[in-house]
């Protein structure tokens, strides 16, 4: 989960729900089926292993 801010977060091999959290933050979702939602701000969402993601980047 994010903080106030420019977040950079990762995923890691299993199953993640990740928050960015308020500004603008880059999120990076890895193995597993992962649940990204950027929060506000303009946000940077990338699955970096090919696997099912769901992205609500706002």
């Amino acid at each position: 989960m994010g903080n106030e801010g420019r977040d950079v977060i990762f995923g890691n091999n299993g199953n993640d729900s990740i928050f960015g959290g308020p500004d603008n933050d880059r999120i990076y979702g890895h193995a597993g089926n992962d649940n990204i939602d950027g929060g506000d701000g303009f946000d940077n969402c990338k699955d970096r292993q090919g696997s099912n993601i769901i992205i609500n980047c706002e």
